[in-house]
Formats: C-alpha cells, structure tokens, sequence
C-alpha cells in the first residue's frame, strides 16, 4: 500500500471502518498492535490514516460515550492512536467531541443542532436562489 501511495502521490487513507480492513482478533490487543504496526508504516512514510470506529453498544443504565473506553475492542486501539474524535447523536442534535490528542490541546465538544424541517426548506430556498442569481 505504501508503494502504491508513492507512486500515485497519495497523502492520506481513510479506512471505514476498522474492522473491515483486517481478520484479526479485535480483542487482543497483540493483535491490534501488529495492526498498528503496519499503520505506523505508512505514517513513517508522510502518509495520513483516518480510520472509522464504533463504540462499544451501550447498556440501558450507561449513557456515557466520553471516553476511550468506549470504543469497541481492545484498548491497544485507543493506546496507539494519536488522535480520538467522537461523534454522538444525540436527541436533535450530534455531538463532535475530542477524546484524545496526543500533540495539543483537546478542544471543547461543538455541538450541531438540526435545523426544523422549516427553516431547513428556508436555507435550501435562499441557497437556491443565490445559485440562480449567480447564473444570470
């Protein structure tokens, strides 16, 4: 992957998700490590990797995603990663929140709030309208 990545001047992967890129155990964390391993590859080599994750499902008495413990699988997955965003829906609204930087500062959660149907017909009308005026 890396050669292939050279040659065509790729700079950043996203694999989504992470389960469905290797036939390891997700569990053991001996296993997720060689995963890593080869992850580390290609960030020697100035190629970025996003990978998609999932929580682990929620119980009825835990409500609680906020931390790395609540990723599914070992926890060599959140050990090694440089970086953990999580996203949350939540009500009418998604929760984007920083679970771990390892480099900076982690940055307070932001919060976007679904428009009501109506105002969302608003907004659509008015960018269509700009669009036509920028035709013309």
């Amino acid at each position: 992957l890396s050669e292939y990545c050279h040659k065509r001047n790729i700079k950043f992967i996203i694999f989504d998700s992470l389960t469905r890129i290797h036939n390891l155990e997700e569990n053991v964390s001996s296993e997720m490590s060689k995963l890593y391993d080869y992850f580390k590859i290609l960030t020697r080599e100035n190629i970025s990797v996003l990978f998609t994750h999932h929580h682990r499902k929620r119980n009825l008495t835990d409500f609680r995603r906020n931390n790395l413990e609540s990723m599914r699988g070992s926890s060599e997955i959140g050990a090694q990663i440089d970086t953990n965003i999580s996203l949350d829906v939540e009500k009418n609204r998604i929760i984007l929140s920083q679970m771990k930087q390892r480099s900076n500062l982690i940055l307070d959660p932001i919060y976007l709030n679904f428009a009501k149907k109506d105002a969302a017909q608003v907004i659509a009308r008015e960018i269509l309208n700009l669009a036509l005026a920028h035709e013309k």
